[in-house]
């Protein structure tokens, strides 16, 4: 028997993977833009991969989520870097480098590796080991490390997949959503007017700088705080369904491995062709790539949906 869906998990993950590849548009947005999108949208991505992630009695590398992920990145990066090579050229230290988006990819494999090596006995305490995730996440900056293997970011947003792993663990999801929709709305509009306007967009994939590691650590702290408010709003005002919003979001792993080069391609087309890449042109690509991936999406099986869950 099929398990039945969440229509407002699919909800949320449909609303985030569109702002993915929105973000991902890149220079078509404005710096104030980009950072109001990245403020939450990959933190809040990773809470959901938190909360359908589980911890196994006993690990298995081989096991269906893990091969699959493991599958699903060696398969895309190295097409993405075989694409690289032919259009910008060769070198070692691209090996190192996940593709584009595949970081996420990468970190998944972490992330779930991490939570099943941890000790249940310190699980059982969730306050410190999320505190703990938050104080490593600040720590990361000091290594000397950056975009190589995905370190930084697989660090650094660590403690989003802790929360939603906690988050199902304790029933909390259901509390959340109770919140006052109208009170969070505003507080979510206002937050992201204060991003917009004065914070640098939380890429996380660089470590400190020797001279202003104080200032640049301050920064991450408070990106942190913020991207954990911004998540917690999202979580309470994401309505049960919005129609195709929704059923995108059972296809969100095709989405997002799918979307890189049909981004890239329509953005040196509407160069080639003469417009210049701006807001407009950003959105017009989002829509036709989350709409052309997910009528290829529709071709498949149903099992094509149930490995979407997986993200």
């Amino acid at each position: 028997m099929a398990k039945q869906r969440s229509l407002y998990w699919d909800t949320l993950k449909g609303l985030l993977i569109i702002l993915v590849v929105l973000g991902h548009c890149g220079t078509a947005l404005s710096g104030g833009l980009l950072s109001a999108i990245y403020a939450f949208h990959m933190s809040l991505f990773i809470v959901v991969s938190g909360y359908f992630s589980k911890k196994q009695n006993t690990f298995n590398m081989c096991a269906g989520g893990y091969k699959r992920l493991i599958i699903c990145y060696l398969i895309f990066n190295t097409a993405y870097i075989l694409l690289d090579a032919v259009t910008t050229g060769y070198s070692f230290h691209r090996l190192l480098i996940p593709s584009f988006a595949l970081w996420y990819i990468l970190s998944l494999i972490y992330w779930r590796i991490t939570l099943q090596a941890l000790p249940q006995k310190w699980l059982n305490h969730p306050s410190i080991v999320i505190t703990a995730s938050f104080l490593l996440s600040l720590s990361a900056g000091f290594i000397p490390i950056g975009s190589e293997m995905s370190f930084q970011r697989a660090v650094t947003f660590w403690p989003f997949f802790i929360i939603g792993y906690y988050l199902r663990q304790y029933d909390c999801v259901g509390k959340i959503r109770g919140g006052n929709k109208w009170f969070y709305s505003v507080f979510l509009i206002v937050l992201l007017m204060i991003v917009y306007v004065c914070m640098p967009a939380f890429y996380a994939n660089k470590p400190y700088t020797v001279d202003c590691f104080l200032y640049e650590m301050a920064t991450k702290a408070l990106q942190l705080l913020i991207a954990t408010v911004l998540c917690l709003c999202v979580l309470v005002i994401t309505p049960e369904k919005m129609g195709k919003i929704t059923d995108i979001g059972k296809y969100t792993l095709l989405i997002y491995l799918l979307h890189p080069p049909v981004v890239k391609t329509l953005k040196v087309a509407s160069k080639k062709i003469g417009y210049t890449p701006d807001l407009l042109i950003a959105l017009i690509i989002t829509m036709f790539t989350v709409t052309a991936i997910y009528s290829v999406c529709l071709l498949y099986t149903s099992d094509a949906a149930d490995e979407a869950r997986s993200v």
